[in-house]
């Protein structure tokens, strides 16, 4: 989803998406959807997040944001192994993917068509089968989640085998428990 915004509104997102680097996308990297052409200007960003391990080892400011957070990487950061990207793990049984995400994500992407929803589901990687459906009322999504249907005929198309793993909430707790075991 594209918001315009003035760069000097950008530390509202920053803070937002705390644990996240700011990171300007090369001009020749974007394609635009439509008939709209970038101002000259224009500055693209993306955040990207860093490992769970690199958040906690550099801690938080004094608002209680992680100090990697925002355009620059934290003072002393290895930017070679602990940079934004990197050391990230796969989804596992005790980080799964978490439906309510992917749900915000194709919901975005719907905005611009279902096109731009199945590209951004068919190149997006490291799908699991570690994948948790935390959907408020996950057995009557209708009352939460308004594009259900569209989003899981999506998923069930496109990445059929890790769809068929996704697991209610209690369904999931028996992996917990099976992962638990020695």
């Amino acid at each position: 989803m594209c918001r315009w915004v003035a760069a000097d509104d950008l530390s509202d997102f920053d803070r937002r998406e705390s644990g996240y680097q700011r990171v300007e996308v090369p001009r020749d990297m974007v394609e635009l959807l439509g008939w709209q052409t970038l101002p000259s200007d224009a500055h693209i960003f993306i955040y990207v997040p860093y490992a769970p391990e690199v958040v906690a080892k550099y801690g938080l400011d004094g608002s209680g944001h992680p100090l990697c957070s925002g355009p620059e990487p934290p003072e002393g950061l290895d930017e070679s192994t602990e940079g934004a990207g990197l050391a990230l793990q796969p989804p596992s049984v005790h980080f799964p993917i978490l439906q309510t995400y992917i749900d915000v994500c194709v919901s975005g992407c719907l905005e611009h068509g279902e096109e731009f929803a199945r590209e951004f589901i068919q190149t997006t990687f490291k799908w699991s089968p570690y994948w948790l459906n935390e959907r408020e009322l996950a057995r009557r999504p209708w009352l939460h989640q308004k594009q259900y249907m569209h989003i899981d005929r999506l998923l069930a198309e496109l990445v059929p085998d890790f769809f068929a793993m996704r697991k209610l909430e209690s369904e999931y707790a028996t992996l917990l428990l099976d992962s638990s075991k020695p």
